[in-house]
């Protein structure tokens, strides 16, 4: 279902949906059964993509990056102070595509293939650091954790403190599109895929092995740390999905289902990670992998991602407030 983005609209359309919207001076707070709305503005505010690494710095959410098909790179950088609306910061970031990027101790740090940092996204500074150099490559999950900064890879993690990388074993290298976030104090890891082929060949990449474990970490310098939270979560095992931590919870969405070699676009949550519970929604984004999630101002936001059908990678936008 799409709607306009003007806001008494949305709040029209909630109210008729049953849902009870409590008006305050700088917003709105919903109490309501979870559910989606389409917000996409009638004007593109970015390209299609998927896989574009999102992260929230001075209040605002960015956007950097991401997949076309046919294998051409994004490489640009765009914020928005509501994830609706977009502008763009750099059309041509100076690092590679698919560049690992967060927000760290006051800037920007993009780690792929140098570490280069920046305050407004414009201007950027390289960096040159020593120690155990992560590998070169995308799909690396990279959070600020703890004034570190913790580049999970399936080749270990990397820890970076200061211009010094640091190796460290994990529990789950050879593992490929998982997602991670901080969520309670510890680092959070979900799914993804071991690079050997299923005693049983998986429909779609037929030597990968798609997994439903749940992992997690307060301290990821020592590999003992890490506690395996579920071996066969409730949720169908799944590469790429949405995941995202929001006002106490875990959320998973969607995903690419290599057993069946589908896309999925439901919806699970979790308070710890351990034990999972389906949220039923009336509407739902088309089922995907690899979008790009947020959790700001009491809802979740999702964008683009690669729904397999038609032009296949998006730059539709979707809320959900809970």
């Amino acid at each position: 279902m799409k709607l306009p983005v003007n806001r008494r609209d949305v709040l029209t359309f909630l109210a008729g949906a049953g849902t009870t919207a409590i008006i305050g001076g700088v917003g709105a707070e919903f109490i309501h059964d979870p559910d989606w709305i389409e917000v996409t503005p009638d004007e593109d505010q970015f390209e299609i993509r998927d896989s574009a690494r999102g992260f929230i710095y001075q209040d605002k959410l960015w956007l950097c990056g991401g997949y076309m098909v046919g294998n051409v790179p994004r490489r640009d950088l765009l914020s928005s102070d509501d994830g609706i609306n977009w502008t763009m910061v750099n059309p041509s970031t100076p690092f590679a595509a698919y560049s690992p990027i967060t927000a760290h101790e006051g800037k920007m740090v993009a780690t792929y293939p140098t570490v280069m940092t920046s305050v407004d996204g414009v201007m950027w500074q390289e960096h040159e650091c020593t120690g155990d150099l992560p590998p070169l490559g995308s799909e690396k999950p990279i959070l600020s954790f703890n004034g570190k900064l913790v580049l999970l890879t399936d080749k270990g993690n990397f820890i970076l403190a200061g211009n010094t990388w640091k190796r460290v074993s994990s529990p789950f290298e050879n593992r490929l599109a998982f997602r991670s976030v901080v969520h309670g104090g510890r680092i959070i890891v979900v799914g993804g895929a071991l690079k050997i082929p299923n005693k049983v060949p998986e429909r779609g990449y037929d030597k990968m092995t798609s997994l439903n474990e749940v992992w997690a970490s307060d301290d990821p310098e020592n590999p003992k740390s890490w506690e395996r939270l579920a071996a066969n979560a409730e949720w169908r095992d799944r590469m790429w999905p949405g995941f995202v931590s929001h006002e106490g919870w875990l959320y998973i969405i969607g995903g690419y289902v290599n057993q069946i070699g589908e896309n999925v676009g439901n919806i699970w949550r979790s308070k710890d990670g351990g034990m999972w519970e389906r949220v039923p929604t009336k509407h739902r984004p088309p089922a995907r992998h690899a979008p790009t999630v947020f959790s700001h101002s009491g809802k979740i936001i999702l964008l683009a991602g690669n729904t397999n059908a038609g032009t296949s990678v998006q730059n539709d936008i979707w809320i959900m407030y809970i």
